[in-house]
């Protein structure tokens, strides 16, 4: 089946400006309506629901860009979206005064728009945007709170991820209050790498002001130190992992723990997935 590329039908975090990911229109999912089968094996999440609760789901494969936006701050959208392995989303908040800050990451083991699939109607109350680009899975939000509501381990999975996910909201409210930008910024390259594989990313010093809520020139001084200390290689739009050991020194000791909850959420879902796999017996 041919991919159908977001960038035709999806905006751009350039094009829509800083102030234009709060408008109430919502964002058209440019997926095909044929189910995608091979992109459940891609997050880890749909790949651990049961065969037949997963097969209501009909998912559908959308391929993004970096910086595209799936859905905006306040709109009411229809699909939630769970990212393929290496695929990574930023879910970003604007505050009144408009300056944006990233409230959370979505990788493979779960999905963006919870609060839309918990509460049907409600509108979301973040951005969702790809920071690295790759394979989505469009699913109706409908749907799968459907099966959230009459499926037992559909319900226990989604609900794992709720805790985990709300686990690193909170956690990141402290970090961001008490831990340096050059903490921050070294948790944050660790959790990227800990979705993609990747040590190498691709992200302006615009986009890490956002993400880390702060000024550019606290970036760039931020990245400076670890350059500094050998710990990254840096280069226009380009940041480089030298010393994953060393980054994981520098980190906060946030890091370490967001880090140990995934983990026991990934486990959790391999275990599903394993029990699924199991064949059944009279």
């Amino acid at each position: 089946m041919k991919a159908v590329h977001a960038r035709s039908l999806q905006t751009t975090m350039r094009d829509l400006g800083p102030s234009m990911i709060d408008r109430e229109t919502t964002l058209p999912c440019p997926c095909s309506s044929e189910p995608f089968a091979r992109l459940a094996r891609c997050n880890e999440l749909l790949d651990a629901l049961p065969p037949a609760a997963r097969g209501r789901l009909q998912e559908r494969r959308l391929i993004v860009h970096a910086n595209d936006v799936l859905f905006g701050c306040q709109q009411q959208t229809l699909d939630v979206y769970f990212p393929s392995r290496n695929t990574v989303l930023s879910l970003v908040r604007t505050t009144d005064e408009g300056p944006q800050v990233e409230v959370g990451m979505v990788g493979s083991e779960g999905f963006a728009g919870l609060d839309v699939m918990l509460v049907r109607g409600t509108r979301n109350e973040t951005a969702a945007i790809a920071q690295t680009g790759g394979e989505v899975a469009c699913i109706s939000a409908r749907l799968l709170h459907a099966e959230f509501s009459s499926e037992p381990q559909t319900r226990m999975l989604i609900s794992g991820y709720a805790g985990m996910f709300l686990e690193h909201v909170s956690q990141t409210a402290v970090c961001n209050g008490v831990h340096t930008i050059a903490q921050r910024l070294a948790k944050w390259l660790l959790a990227l790498h800990e979705r993609t594989g990747s040590i190498d990313v691709v992200v302006s010093h615009e986009a890490l002001s956002r993400i880390l809520g702060t000024q550019r020139p606290a970036v760039t001084l931020a990245i400076g130190a670890l350059k500094n200390a050998e710990v990254i290689v840096h280069s226009r739009r380009s940041i480089h992992l030298h010393d994953l050991p060393a980054l994981r020194a520098r980190a906060c000791a946030c890091s370490e723990s967001m880090h140990d909850s995934l983990s026991v959420f990934r486990a959790q879902l391999g275990n599903a997935r394993r029990a699924s796999a199991r064949p059944v017996t009279d």
